[in-house]
């Protein structure tokens, strides 16, 4: 019986270790959108062209999608909201002291913003879909995003509709630069 080459054996190793990856973590692995993107703009487009920055023009944020299936995004509003009593949390950082008051609570609250989860890619479609699986608005816990993205190099763009108060949709346009890859 001939001896295995070693090509024989690496392939047969690559073979085994794919194949015991559930299916739905092996259709993404070594996928281009992995890693670590950074913020470049969000902006949320009106049906007559006029920009809304519902953030602020210098938002930051950052997006991550893991070989592994895995993601989460973070924003963070301009300008950054600062609490006039500086640190309000207590010295082991689980309590939240009185001496932030109401509003800036409110206001830290609604400029910051993250979500994470689980993924899934539709390459025909060009459309990633986050599973979350926690947020910051318990409300989106169990929500599926599908998020229809166009990757070009280093930018990824992510464009979808979102509904307005009084009903109507904007186009909201989100654009990351690649700060690191994953290799899968």
């Amino acid at each position: 019986m001939p001896q295995p080459t070693r090509r024989t054996v690496l392939a047969a190793a690559l073979i085994s270790s794919e194949t015991s990856v559930p299916a739905k973590d092996r259709a993404i692995r070594g996928h281009p959108l992995h890693g670590i993107w950074d913020l470049v703009s969000l902006e949320d487009f009106e049906a007559d062209g006029n920009v809304i920055y519902w953030l602020g023009k210098g938002v930051s944020g950052t997006i991550a999608y893991t070989p592994g299936g895995r993601m989460f995004v973070q924003f963070l509003g301009d300008p950054h909201p600062m609490f006039a009593a500086g640190n309000v949390f207590s010295p082991d950082g689980r309590t939240l002291l009185p001496t932030a008051t109401d509003e800036e609570v409110r206001t830290a609250f609604g400029s910051y913003y993250a979500y994470f989860g689980r993924y899934d890619i539709d390459d025909k479609r060009r459309v990633v879909t986050h599973h979350v699986q926690s947020s910051m608005r318990p409300d989106e816990v169990g929500l599926n995003y599908e998020r229809p993205y166009e990757l070009s190099g280093d930018r990824l763009v992510l464009r979808f509709p979102v509904r307005t108060e009084g009903g109507g949709t904007n186009t909201r346009v989100i654009t990351w630069h690649r700060a690191e890859s994953f290799r899968g």
